[in-house]
């Protein structure tokens, strides 16, 4: 019976410490760390009285609470997402990498905000910088597109207005 007990103790030790799973509880909230299965990928929740914040670096798919009007261009690659719904308002990042030409990018997302009812407020570049700011009801969006090492990263962030 002891030799039993000790055993279940030790494989209960074994999956406790293989977890890719830990909870940290503060007086003003709640943080889930959770890794991913390669190194750099992850998700950091936090929860507490004032909403919730969600960065997701796994780089896997677009998550389930993105805006569905704004468009995610299909050849592009997902890095990083981040949510946030607290009492100041809400909002979503999301980080792209694509092989696809700036001047494609920015005439695709142009279009499909326009098509989905978003109206084009400012563009600008800045060297290696393309930039479109949109609105659409009491949200406003900003996509970036910046060459860097022969690759573009896409920034969006879509948010209430306060």
């Amino acid at each position: 019976m002891y030799t039993s007990r000790i055993a279940l103790l030790t494989l209960a030790a074994l999956i406790a410490g293989c977890s890719r799973s830990a909870t940290y509880v503060t007086p003003d909230g709640k943080v889930v760390v959770q890794q991913g299965s390669k190194p750099g990928q992850g998700q950091v929740t936090y929860s507490g009285k004032d909403g919730k914040v969600t960065i997701d670096a796994s780089g896997t798919k677009l998550p389930d609470d993105y805006p569905k009007d704004v468009p995610v261009a299909s050849n592009a690659k997902i890095v990083m997402a981040s949510t946030v719904n607290n009492a100041q308002g809400q909002g979503s990042n999301l980080t792209l990498e694509s092989t696809d030409s700036a001047e494609n990018l920015i005439a695709f997302y142009k279009k499909g905000l326009a098509d989905n009812g978003w109206t084009i407020n400012t563009t600008a570049t800045y060297g290696a910088v393309n930039m479109i700011g949109a609105s659409k009801d009491k949200r406003e969006a900003a996509i970036q597109v910046m060459e860097a090492d022969g690759k573009r990263m896409v920034t969006q962030i879509v948010g209430t207005k306060n």
